[in-house]
């Protein structure tokens, strides 16, 4: 099995391509990773040196990537760690959701906002921002084509009746 792993290089998926490498069917695992806030080379470790392993860096969203290896590249699987949305009023869609059955989430509240980062606590407030906005929606292994299209479904009544409770909220006022 071929494998990409966007994202390998972070704190989870390193730990994930480092098991994967240990797998009898795993021919190639393919890292692409920008090695941004989280990915580190380093949290590779010595899974550089297995033949296995190839390592790109790189961010799947950059529609210039100039290794064109990943163009053409034969995989079996990806493995996506999250699906999110930014959603202005997250916190009403996301109930919303979930009053549907619809098992979404809110990931991650910002570190520096966490107690075991009390003591280099800052301002940041993009990040404090967008962890107001992010939701994310079911993604895993076992969504089926009509469980997916239940969960599009579900978020676009949802988006379109936030709208609608939010602009008659506002005409009320």
């Amino acid at each position: 099995m071929k494998l990409l792993v966007t994202g390998g290089a972070g704190f989870i998926g390193s730990h994930f391509v480092r098991r994967m490498l240990r797998a009898d069917d795993i021919e190639q695992i393919t890292v692409l990773d920008a090695l941004t806030y989280a990915g580190s080379r380093s949290n590779l470790g010595q899974a550089f040196l297995d033949p296995k392993l190839e390592f790109v860096v790189g961010d799947i969203c950059n529609a210039g990537l100039d290794d064109v290896r990943l163009v053409d590249f034969d995989v079996d699987r990806t493995v996506p760690h999250l699906c999110q949305v930014l959603i202005p009023n997250r916190d009403e869609v996301h109930a919303r959701l979930r009053a549907r059955g619809i098992g979404v989430g809110v990931h991650y509240p910002p570190s520096h906002l966490q107690p075991a980062f009390a003591q280099w606590r800052r301002d940041l407030p993009a990040t404090e921002q967008a962890s107001h906005e992010i939701l994310t929606l079911p993604l895993h292994q076992h969504l089926t084509e009509a469980d997916i299209d239940q969960v599009v479904t579900a978020l676009g009544q949802a988006l379109t009746e936030a709208r609608t409770t939010l602009h008659t909220g506002q005409s009320q006022q």
